[in-house]
């Protein structure tokens, strides 16, 4: 996948310059809480299942790009173990064109949704990048919605389970902390006449700057 690709030479290329730009005799607080915000480039999908071929002619799902921006609250029990709370708001723009077989055309989308994701963190080892993983689940809830030609609206909210990798890097000043995250959806959020399931799936590339 194109998009895989690309935030993985972005994650690398931010740890080149992390390893010849940094001031490495600074350190973060290894333990006790930390606050920052994050901000993340977001590439969605929707995936449809069990679709009723009677009255169902054709599903088309537009994949598009958004973006979301939140904030983080870290409580690191020691140096490589730590929770996190990240609500955040995102613009994600997904969208379900729908074709039933009596001609009828149908358009749901997704705007913006209000979230929030429970995470444990597990450095991987020490070292200038300090790579580390992310496991934990997010809870969506759909605020701004649309549905053309008079359709109910499709989404409800969502679970997703989240896993991500990433890199953190103290510098002078503050801590910057790259990271691609997935998030596979374990909620059915589609209202959709003949569609028992609709699923979303996430991939995710996001900043995080904290002190």
């Amino acid at each position: 996948m194109k998009v895989t690709a690309v935030t993985v030479a972005a994650l690398l290329a931010a740890a080149q310059s992390f390893a010849q730009g940094a001031d490495t005799t600074q350190t973060a607080k290894s333990t006790g809480i930390h606050f920052g915000v994050d901000f993340g480039a977001d590439y969605s999908t929707l995936h449809t299942a069990n679709t009723d071929q009677q009255t169902i002619k054709d599903v088309k799902n537009t994949k598009q790009a958004g973006f979301s921006m939140g904030l983080v609250a870290e409580y690191a029990f020691s140096k490589q173990l730590s929770v996190i709370l990240n609500p955040e708001l995102s613009y994600d723009n997904t969208s379900l064109s729908v074709l039933h077989t009596d001609n009828s055309h149908y358009t749901y989308q997704t705007l913006v949704t209000a979230g929030a994701a429970a995470l444990v963190k597990y450095r991987i080892v020490k070292c200038p990048v300090n790579p580390y993983l992310v496991l934990g689940a997010q809870y969506e809830l759909p605020i701004v919605t649309a549905a053309m030609n008079g359709a109910d609206q499709m989404v409800r909210p969502n679970v997703s389970l989240d896993l991500g990798i990433g890199m953190k890097r103290a510098f002078p000043n503050f801590v910057f902390a790259p990271e691609i995250r997935y998030a596979y959806g374990l909620s059915n959020i589609g209202a959709v006449p003949g569609i028992q399931e609709t699923r979303r799936q996430t991939v995710s590339v996001i900043l995080s700057f904290g002190g």
